[in-house]
């Protein structure tokens, strides 16, 4: 099977489960977590491209998927500091036709935020928001053992997480470690994405054949 074959299929059966909220998360930094998520949108999109799909960052203090937000787009993490609940109109920006991305920072050079219980509440509420306005709601983890324990935190809220290798980096132990730890908090791993794998056989014919 092709990475997008592998992807989707993973996605896939999730959805046919009616778990909407999926989780993608690396073990480490450099993993390829934001990479995989866009892969897992654009393949959703071209699977059901009537489905509206939410890509919500999470990982606020590396957020790649919110610099791709429009500008001024106001992030969550931001807002949570006060006790007020979500508004019911998010802060949500189109960046193609049904995927929509909800930042958690509106700029890189916001100061370096922590998960506290404000923030975890706010993301609960935004998490069932979303879930009663999108087909798919995508969420953007900090790496597992990395950071302060946000993954960890956060992954338990999700009905699902697609833990995210780099292929000839990521080493076993690490992944068992990482597996270990999503486990313990009782999140729900549903597989893994193997990122920058070589193709030793062409990929034409892994995609004929397989």
């Amino acid at each position: 099977m092709t990475e997008n074959s592998i992807v989707l299929a993973i996605a896939k059966d999730m959805f046919d489960r009616g778990k909407s909220v999926i989780g993608v998360v690396s073990c480490q930094s450099g993993d390829g977590a934001t990479y995989a998520i866009r892969t897992v949108a654009d393949g959703l999109r071209a699977y059901q491209n009537d489905w509206r799909i939410l890509l919500v960052d999470a990982n606020f203090n590396h957020p790649a998927l919110s610099e791709t937000a429009e500008p001024g787009a106001k992030g969550w993490a931001e807002q949570a500091t006060r006790d007020d609940p979500p508004p019911q109109a998010l802060d949500i920006t189109a960046q193609h036709p049904r995927i929509e991305i909800l930042p958690a920072v509106s700029s890189a050079a916001t100061p370096k935020l922590s998960l506290d219980q404000a923030r975890l509440s706010w993301l609960r509420q935004v998490l069932a928001q979303a879930r009663q306005n999108f087909d798919v709601v995508l969420v953007d983890l900090p790496p597992v053992l990395q950071g302060d324990a946000e993954a960890q935190a956060i992954a338990p809220l999700l009905d699902a997480v697609i833990l995210v290798v780099k292929a000839g980096k990521t080493r076993k132990p690490v992944i068992s470690q990482a597996v270990g730890i999503l486990e313990g908090v009782d999140a729900k791993p549903a597989g893994v994405i193997l990122n920058q794998r070589r193709m030793l056989i062409p990929k034409w014919i892994y995609q004929r054949f397989f």
